[in-house]
């Protein structure tokens, strides 16, 4: 799909229902996917649905939830907190032109990984439309993936990954994730990139997108990418609660940072010799912004050492490729842009929303701290989904996927 079908296609899925969205007032030359497509698309996800083994009230649900992908954004949701109704339909597009800046727009892609099953969750589906509602994002969207069938053509560009190499030191019950995060670092090799295409921003597919993403790239633009070949957020930084698993290093990288190669070399040291060590995670491996050059190619093809270690966390290693390729490396803006929502933050949403599933996925784990009132709240005003899906959006199937999601059967 090239750039100007991609505008074509993007705001007429963007649009929703013209008495709920502002998004209803762009010019149609802006749309995404024609309402025939998309009732071509949901009467084939129906009946696929309607033909399964699932109990009716799944198949139900499967229906209503394929539909409210459409009908985004509801009543009460971030954007129409965020954003400025007017009837005007020119007053509304002048107000929103630096979210469509189309420079960012043709010169950044964007990308998600997912392996396995894990491709049937609804956690791509809701972050890809966040990410196009919320975030006005109308550029290219690619998500790489043994499974492209289950990736909706009208949200994403799916791109079938490759296998994986046999990993020298398996393992056991975490391939799905290993193999995933192996692509992490081939992703300036295998995503179909265009010559226009001068940075590829990656994100995990529990992000979710909360207010428009063009001022974050501008940002990162200017601050990080100006000065380096590849930028993350800092692992243990982010706000309310994210855990400081580098709390104990903190000293020795700012040293190392900051010019002192004895310290960079005693981190690569340490970190070599303790490759499994969350002490060792510098950097959050969820979100990077990388150029398409020859420092950020050297950087990842060291980050990729990290699949030959007795370890399936890539982190550690992501913190060694960045000790020895010095200089190529440097932090995105955090404060403002990245958060962890908590019970005590509900209602409250950054650029980037990172629901980890060890944090939010399981209410009877001690450690959690984002209960179930909080988890429907988002629901509703992060996601726009409504109450018959807002409480339980963490464990729902995707309406686009014949698969079943490992936890699921």
């Amino acid at each position: 799909m090239d750039m100007d079908q991609i505008k074509f296609t993007n705001a007429q899925f963007l649009r929703g229902k013209a008495e709920n969205t502002p998004c209803a007032c762009r010019r149609q030359r802006h749309t995404f996917a024609s309402q025939g497509l998309w009732r071509l698309l949901l009467g084939i996800v129906a009946s696929t649905i309607v033909e399964s083994s699932e109990a009716p009230d799944a198949r139900m649900l499967g229906t209503m939830l394929a539909e409210e992908m459409w009908n985004f954004p509801k009543e009460g949701t971030v954007l129409r907190h965020d954003a400025t109704f007017v009837d005007s339909e020119e007053t509304l597009l002048l107000n929103h032109l630096h979210l469509r800046n189309e420079t960012l727009e043709r010169t950044i892609a964007i990308s998600y990984i997912t392996a396995g099953t894990s491709v049937a969750e609804v956690y791509l589906p809701l972050s890809i439309r966040n990410l196009r509602y919320v975030g006005f994002w109308h550029g290219d969207v690619f998500v790489l993936t043994d499974h492209p069938e289950c990736v909706p053509a009208f949200l994403a560009t799916p791109v079938r990954m490759p296998a994986a190499p046999v990993k020298k030191i398996p393992n056991p019950g975490q391939e799905n994730a290993t193999y995933a995060k192996y692509f992490k670092q081939k992703l300036l090799e295998l995503l179909p990139l265009k010559p226009e295409h001068r940075f590829v921003f990656y994100m995990d597919t529990d992000i979710f997108i909360g207010k428009p993403i063009a001022p974050f790239f501008e940002t990162a633009l200017a601050e990080s990418l100006s000065v380096a070949s590849v930028a993350f957020f800092r692992e243990g930084s982010g706000d309310n609660g994210q855990a400081d698993h580098a709390k104990a290093l903190n000293s020795m990288y700012a040293k190392a940072t900051n010019g002192s190669s004895n310290y960079r070399q005693h981190l690569i040291a340490l970190i070599e010799s303790d490759p499994c060590s969350r002490l060792h995670s510098l950097y959050h491996g969820g979100i990077f912004f990388a150029q398409r050059n020859s420092g950020a190619a050297a950087f990842l093809k060291r980050w990729a050492d990290w699949y030959d270690s007795p370890c399936h966390r890539d982190q550690p290693y992501l913190t060694r490729a960045a000790m020895m390729e010095y200089g190529q490396v440097t932090v995105l803006p955090q404060e403002k842009y990245y958060g962890q929502p908590t019970t005590k933050s509900a209602g409250h949403y950054w650029t980037f929303n990172h629901f980890t599933r060890t944090r939010v996925g399981d209410a009877t784990q001690a450690t959690n701290i984002f209960n179930a009132a909080s988890r429907s709240i988002a629901g509703q005003q992060l996601l726009g989904l409504s109450p018959n899906f807002s409480a339980s959006w963490l464990k729902l199937k995707s309406p686009f996927c014949d698969l079943v999601p490992d936890g699921f059967r």
